[in-house]
């Protein structure tokens, strides 16, 4: 089995490029370091709708790369891909917490295919 282990997540998202009634799509980026050393870094597309005022649901698809410091937690090769879902409340200063699950997975490309999934508790702030 795979060494769990805390994880740190740093997320970016741009301007959208689209925006169509709730529905804004943009690109975005990601950091990800887990307590064990393991790290990923990303880049491709978010998604976002807007559940009314202060709710919406956040989406993203961010290919890049993943590198292990354990054995345990080799995932088949360097090239993954981290999709991410999350349900998120908005507040009136411009912040917001969601909570999202996210799976990194290489779709196959790699030796194996174990795929990782998280948990992530999320605060966002504008820049």
């Amino acid at each position: 089995g795979a060494e769990n282990g805390a994880l740190v997540s740093l997320d970016y998202r741009h301007t959208p490029f689209f925006e169509k009634g709730i529905f804004a799509a943009r690109f975005g980026a990601a950091v990800d370091v887990q307590e064990t050393g393991d790290a990923f870094l990303g880049a491709g597309i978010a998604g976002k709708w807007d559940l009314g005022k202060s709710w919406f649901i956040d989406a993203s698809i961010l290919p890049g790369a993943f590198v292990e410091s354990v054995d345990l937690n080799d995932l088949g090769s360097t090239f993954e891909i981290r999709s991410q879902i999350a349900v998120g409340h908005r507040f009136a200063n411009g912040t917001a917490l969601s909570l999202s699950l996210s799976h990194k997975s290489n779709a196959s490309t790699g030796d194996i295919n174990p795929g990782v999934n998280s948990l992530q508790l999320r605060w966002h702030f504008p820049l």
